[in-house]
């Protein structure tokens, strides 16, 4: 039995996923919220082709998280470094045109893509570029969408918990990225494999 031939990729994309957590007091409407986050992103000139869908409020998740590190041992016995986060059922998905220049570097390099694709849902962003033929994601590449989540949650007096790997790891995201490949019309379903960044 011949194996069949996998049909040649149409479009390449690196993605890698990261934990920002939108935070804010418990006096907080999640609900209430959610179309404020929308018109934050949308208001900051680095964000494209926002698209705010239909929420179900009985869906929304608002949990307790705890940083992954603290200094004072009487705040592990408080527990007073408990932050409300908000989860909402279906991600903002927007789209970032930042020039490569004005992107942050990680490890002292620069970011190789100036146009990103972005879900998320309040606790968990997806980020996707053209892959553009490099065989390794730059390490730097969609860290500027920190900075972005920052600027909305700042605009709304919420904070947003980045959890990297560690305290001092410059890599916000989680170190494992992806590639992915899109493939037209039917067939077999695409390949896919993760692939360590470039620092």
């Amino acid at each position: 039995m011949t194996e069949e031939k996998q049909p040649e990729p149409a479009a390449k994309y690196f993605a890698r996923f990261g934990t920002f957590i939108l935070t804010g007091p418990r006096t907080a409407n999640p609900e209430t919220l959610y179309t404020r986050i929308g018109e934050a992103i949308k208001a900051d000139n680095r964000v494209v082709n926002v698209a705010l869908p239909k929420l179900n409020k009985h869906w929304i998740s608002t949990d307790v998280y705890f940083p992954g590190s603290v200094d004072d041992p009487e705040v592990l016995l408080q527990g007073s470094d408990a932050m409300r986060g908000i989860q909402y059922p279906r991600p903002f998905v927007f789209e970032l045109s930042v020039p490569i220049k004005n992107q942050p570097k990680i490890y002292g390099r620069s970011a190789s893509s100036d146009h990103y694709y972005v879900a998320w849902d309040g606790c968990i962003a997806v980020i996707l570029w053209d892959a553009a033929g490099a065989e390794k994601p730059s390490g730097a590449a969609g860290q500027i969408l920190i900075e972005v989540l920052e600027t909305a949650a700042e605009s709304l007096d919420l904070d947003l918990y980045v959890q990297a790997c560690s305290p001092g790891c410059e890599l916000k995201f989680a170190h494992r990225a992806m590639l992915v490949e899109t493939i037209q019309g039917e067939g077999p379903r695409p390949r896919s494999r993760s692939t360590r960044p470039t620092s």
